[in-house]
């Protein structure tokens, strides 16, 4: 396959030093960025990211989703970070106000 301009190779990753990771979807064949779903997906690698369906957007994992963690996410009490929910009680500080053991 050869591809031009306007392709999944053409996509903006990082420009001038500042990581924009735009990505390829084949269900519009554009470059979207980050937090755009495709056909209801969100990119996988890291930082890894999840539909928002309440705000339409693609998050990061670790964000709240109007107010609230997503699922199997828990919320550390004095900031809006969410982690995994086997990680509270695992000896390991997650959270800044250790909230999480």
């Amino acid at each position: 396959d050869k591809y031009i301009n306007g392709t999944r190779f053409s996509c903006v990753r990082k420009y001038g030093g500042v990581f924009h990771n735009y990505r390829w979807c084949s269900l519009n064949n554009m470059c979207i960025p980050p937090d755009q779903p495709c056909n209801g997906k969100c990119k996988r690698s890291k930082p890894r990211m999840a539909l928002c369906e309440a705000e339409g957007k693609c998050i990061n994992i670790k964000n709240l989703c109007a107010g609230q963690c997503l699922v199997d996410r828990v919320k550390c009490a004095t900031e809006d970070k969410c982690i995994h929910k086997s990680a509270v009680g695992d000896g390991t500080q997650q959270c800044i106000d250790n909230s999480d053991e």
